[in-house]
């Protein structure tokens, strides 16, 4: 999973995905969908010191704090346990099997990449709590699309490599014409997956 650019490098401008904002948009939704109800979360995160994966998990807890204050005056969540997942599917089918065993009334599975959420799925497949558990995650995989499609995944986050590339061709073209003005970073907009919009950003043919 990518990280920032080291402050140290040389460089004119640093494409990214705003991953904050993604965190935001996914925590927001999952207080919407499930409104009043306690949140046991379980936590499936990448790699420790990942600064991608920390301003992911930051967006999703801090505004579902602020939606249930908003909504009823006090907090009702608890994030029951944190896996490691090193963003990938069996990392996360191995954590998340854990996490089952010693919280089996997790509620909510925040993931903060879909790669995870996949492997997570499997776990939870498995302890037959599919129906019981809502699936949030971050990143908008083709695979991911469909679940959502389907109605067995809540919501992505997309971090689409066509709109980063698109950004990217568009910034180096500001640059190479004189552009002095280009931010140090770019952030991509935060757009949030569900099954109502899904159909828009599923394309069957994507690799990623």
């Amino acid at each position: 999973m990518a990280s920032k650019i080291a402050p140290s490098a040389e460089y004119v401008a640093a494409i990214q995905a705003n991953n904050e904002d993604s965190g935001i948009l996914i925590g927001r939704w999952v207080v919407d969908k499930l409104e009043r109800q306690p949140l046991n979360i379980a936590l499936l995160s990448g790699a420790k010191g990942s600064p991608v994966g920390q301003k992911r998990r930051e967006g999703m807890l801090l505004v579902i704090a602020r939606a249930q204050l908003t909504r009823s005056g006090c907090t009702n969540y608890r994030v029951v346990a944190q896996g490691w997942g090193g963003w990938s599917n069996n990392g996360d089918l191995k954590a998340m099997e854990d996490i089952l065993v010693v919280h089996p009334d997790v509620n909510v599975l925040l993931a903060e990449n879909d790669a995870m959420a996949l492997g997570a799925m499997r776990a939870i497949r498995e302890a037959g709590k599919t129906n019981g558990i809502t699936i949030v995650a971050v990143d908008g995989q083709k695979k991911d699309y469909q679940l959502i499609g389907e109605g067995k995944m809540g919501c992505t986050a997309m971090n689409s490599p066509n709109v980063l590339g698109r950004y990217v061709v568009e910034a180096a073209t500001r640059h190479l014409n004189g552009d002095k003005q280009l931010p140090k970073v770019i952030y991509t907009p935060a757009v949030l997956v569900t099954k109502e919009n899904v159909q828009t950003y599923y394309n069957p043919n994507a690799i990623f």
